[in-house]
């Protein structure tokens, strides 16, 4: 970087973090997720982020939309299945898929339609954490996604201004729109990685529902996302147990460490000369602990997620939406 370029004020001051002879790790912060990033020591002067963390800077890219997919999932299964069997969110998490779909029984054809409006209902809301994952993406991804979005809130506002008993032509065009929608997502696809195609599954998968006949391409959408999402599940939890060991042997270590103390001449106490050391060491070791405590607590939480989005996926799938209308609006069952 040039000094005659810092002075025209081209540069930040900041950017010569990067070119300097060192290397740092960071954290990147994509909405709620956040993720450790290193970058090498530079081969030149002038320094340029890595090979190595471009990748890295992509994969997480499409890790965050599929978090985001997952957790709108289960935000609405919870919702799904509150207004339809009145079971509280705790008792959703520890009930397995399979006991969920024995559960429901009959009424799996009344969360389907509960789940698809209370998922379309998340996706689309202004500034949600799964709108903002998308603006991460690379261009060809995220001009189709972002359009897509914005046809899909256009779509289900206009059915919602259909009154009880609409015209073919406001059907038509309704459904029109859902089409739309979902071209757009299709063409997204087409240049999406493993996770990021999984994730926009899920979109394709809730348009295909709201367009006559498209229950089966739906449904294997749904199936798409939710194979990516048991695998997801799989490999997060993975790390889990090596950062509590990590986590415990620290806490073993800060409890060996005893800060000797004196008494004063005025029957206080006050830390011996050197201790410090020993409480700077202590509180290191406990801190660390605490940051890899942290983590398994975050990626059990991101594993949950994906369970619920299989499971609400599964429901799916018990109910007979063949020939249901894709107009139809939930109903609160008493």
């Amino acid at each position: 970087m040039s000094s005659q370029a810092r002075r025209k004020g081209l540069f930040p001051r900041r950017t010569t973090l990067f070119t300097g002879q060192c290397f740092s790790i960071f954290a990147v912060r994509i909405d709620s997720l956040e993720y450790k990033v290193q970058l090498r020591r530079p081969n030149c002067a002038r320094g340029v982020a890595t090979a190595r963390f471009g990748r890295q800077w992509q994969a997480m890219k499409s890790r965050a939309l599929l978090d985001e997919a997952a957790s709108a999932s289960e935000e609405a299964l919870i919702s799904a299945v509150q207004e339809t069997v009145k079971i509280s969110s705790a008792e959703v998490s520890s009930l397995t898929a399979t006991s969920l779909v024995v559960l429901f029984g009959h009424f799996a054809s009344a969360f389907s339609t509960h789940f698809v409006f209370a998922c379309l209902k998340v996706l689309i809301t202004p500034r949600h954490a799964s709108e903002r994952s998308v603006q991460f993406l690379q261009r060809l991804i995220r001009n189709p996604m972002a359009t897509g979005i914005d046809i899909l809130r256009i779509a289900m506002d206009l059915e919602s201004k259909l009154g009880v008993t609409p015209t073919p032509e406001e059907r038509e065009y309704v459904v029109e729109r859902y089409r739309n929608a979902r071209s757009s997502f299709d063409f997204a696809a087409q240049n999406a990685d493993e996770n990021e195609k999984a994730a926009i599954s899920l979109y394709r998968g809730l348009t295909s529902t709201k367009i006559p006949g498209g229950h089966r391409e739906a449904l294997r959408h749904f199936r798409d996302f939710a194979n990516r999402c048991s695998v997801s599940a799989v490999k997060t939890r993975q790390p889990i147990d090596e950062k509590l060991k990590k986590a415990k042997g620290l806490r073993e270590k800060a409890s060996r460490i005893l800060v000797e103390h004196v008494r004063g001449l005025g029957a206080g106490t006050f830390l011996a000369m050197g201790a410090y050391e020993d409480l700077v060491q202590r509180a290191g070791y406990i801190f660390e602990a605490k940051r890899y405590e942290a983590e398994a607590r975050d990626l059990e939480r991101r594993a949950r997620a994906f369970d619920a989005a299989v499971k609400a996926i599964q429901i799916f799938e018990s109910g007979d939406q063949d020939h249901a209308d894709p107009f139809v609006k939930p109903t609160i069952t008493s």
